[in-house]
């Protein structure tokens, strides 16, 4: 019973360290490499010299010119469209100049484009009694110098493209997507043969560079983006996103109706929009991540013959997608996922009749989970409302500013929710058969969720698809080879899986989302928990003697 207990709380740390490295970002590299950060961060030096907010517009001016200029350095012929006395949606007018710039491809504007976008103005915005604005380095310093230096990598390399490059890069993003609500609405002509948009934002200054929205049917899309070196996305992501009132340049061209991926980094949110938000505090892993998953897809699409037709990218299909491990990048069609729930309900009801497992007790944990579930989210809204009540900061699910302790806080929070999710499981099961239901009813649990979420959220399905698949797998296994410890590999599989989505919901939403947050974690430990208690408390012999021991 102790190695067990050994062996199962060692590969509980693994699992949550094979979890986290799935978010790993690559060291920076040199210009001999390809793309370099070192390159990319001198341009982002010279962008975030000064608050260049279009309420700046001297400033905004001199930002511009940089940018222009290195366009040309390359070899580019950069144009300057301006829109006069546009009225901005947050209030004032003002007027807009966007930088656009191409290589083209051998067919010329006969052929067809991938499209680089950013924005190059600054935040105007003064967030959590911050007494400066942003330079900008991050937001969309990033995006900028990534664009840069991805030209200059495919300017370099000498070798003719197929397929050509059109680069707009924005004025006006931060005060309502100004400068692509002019371009898409006025000058759309110019885009009609782009077929694909890569879009690159910042949310924050450091962490992965998460692809977090597609266009709508995407399939293709995501083939495309497989490509990408260290791929980090989550189809739940873009759905999520998508719900949410906020948006990017990128929501005007998907509303034009161009295809593409959205890029941005999420951790250190309070530094968004902020003073914070300045070269001093970049980071050079996550600027590389920019240029290690964008530069694959764009070499790519330029280089390849096939993304030349005009509607290569329409689809009729969705992808589910997610990122396991570090370049594991799992995707599969929404039709797929379709037949796998299905499956996954067929082989769930077959394994409970052959293996008899009680019926009636199966119904009582599938609601004991149930019910945990509304609970743990209950506690976690209210831990986030008091501390919103003792700080004085506005509760909102989507953003708090960083509060002291508040990672803490949410951490001890999943643990020791896990912990009395155990503790109350092993008091609520009174023999073998107890145990046994106690899995099946989280199985159950998972297929309820499934099917709810293949309705109104599908991009977050797998979630459950496949703690319910991985866990029927290892049941058989066990049973075939008389091997409880095989359980281990669904447990596994768990956690490595939903560490990565509960780190980025919270990163990304902050404390006020622990509801959200602990809600996830319950939905982990309904199949973990289980699956843990199944290893060690189940022996050939008796369930009851052990159990009393323990208990």
């Amino acid at each position: 019973m102790r190695n067990k207990g050994i062996i199962l709380f060692l590969s509980i740390i693994l699992s949550v360290v094979l979890g986290i490295t799935s978010l790993y970002t690559p060291r920076p590299k040199s210009e001999e490499s390809g793309f370099s950060t070192e390159i990319a961060k001198e341009h982002i030096k010279e962008i975030s010299r000064e608050v260049h907010s279009i309420q700046q517009p001297e400033a905004l001016g001199r930002v511009r010119e940089y940018i222009v200029n290195e366009l040309k350095e390359l070899g580019l012929e950069p144009e300057i469209f301006t829109y006069e006395d546009v009225e901005s949606s947050k209030g004032g007018i003002y007027d807009i100049n966007n930088i656009y710039a191409k290589i083209d491809g051998k067919n010329g504007e006969d052929g067809s484009y991938i499209m680089l976008a950013s924005h190059y103005d600054s935040s105007p915005k003064k967030r959590s009694g911050e007494d400066g604005e942003s330079k900008g380095a991050a937001d969309a310093g990033y995006g900028v110098s990534t664009i840069l230096e991805i030209v200059r990598v495919i300017k370099e390399s000498g070798q003719d493209l197929e397929n050509g490059i059109k680069i707009l890069i924005t004025d006006g993003e931060e005060m309502g997507l100004m400068g692509a609500k002019e371009e898409m609405n006025n000058n759309f002509g110019l885009y009609e043969n782009v077929n694909f948009v890569v879009n690159l934002e910042a949310r924050g200054i450091k962490g992965p560079a998460l692809m977090f929205e597609t266009s709508s049917n995407n399939k293709k899309v995501i083939d495309l983006y497989k490509k990408a070196n260290l791929p980090v996305s989550y189809s739940l992501a873009s759905d999520v996103y998508n719900k949410m009132p906020n948006g990017s340049d990128f929501t005007e061209f998907k509303n034009a109706g161009l295809a593409g991926i959205n890029f941005a980094v999420l951790n250190d949110l309070d530094y968004y929009h902020t003073k914070n938000d300045n070269y001093d505090n970049i980071s050079d892993t996550s600027i590389q991540h920019y240029g290690e998953q964008v530069l694959p897809v764009v070499q790519e699409y330029v280089y390849n013959l096939k993304y030349g037709q005009a509607n290569y990218f329409e689809s009729n299909e969705n992808s589910i997608f997610f990122t396991l491990l570090p370049n594991m990048f799992i995707n599969y069609s929404s039709l797929i996922a379709t037949i796998l729930a299905v499956l996954s309900l067929i082989a769930l009801l077959l394994i409970m009749r052959r293996l008899k497992i009680n019926v009636k007790l199966v119904v009582k944990w599938t609601t004991v989970w149930t019910g945990l579930a509304l609970a743990v989210a209950a506690i976690g809204v209210a831990v986030s409302y008091i501390i919103s009540m003792v700080t004085g900061i506005e509760f909102k699910i989507t953003y708090m500013p960083r509060v002291i302790g508040a990672d803490f806080i949410a951490l001890a929070a999943v643990v020791l929710t896990s912990i009395l999710v155990v503790i109350l499981s092993k008091k609520l099961a009174r023999n073998r058969e107890d145990f046994e239901a106690m899995l099946y009813g989280g199985l159950w649990f998972n297929e309820i969720l499934l099917v709810i979420f293949m309705i109104a959220l599908p991009g977050g399905s797998y979630l459950f698809l496949w703690p319910v698949i991985m866990t029927l797998i290892s049941i058989v296994l066990s049973k075939k080879f008389k091997n409880k410890n095989i359980l281990l590999l669904a447990k596994m599989f768990t956690i490595v899986m939903y560490v990565p989505v509960i780190y980025n919901i919270y990163i990304a939403l902050t404390i006020g989302a622990l509801g959200v947050v602990m809600l996830l974690a319950l939905m982990a430990v309904s199949t973990v928990v289980p699956l843990a208690l199944n290893i060690i408390m189940i022996e050939e012999d008796s369930i009851i003697s052990l159990y009393r021991k323990v208990a």
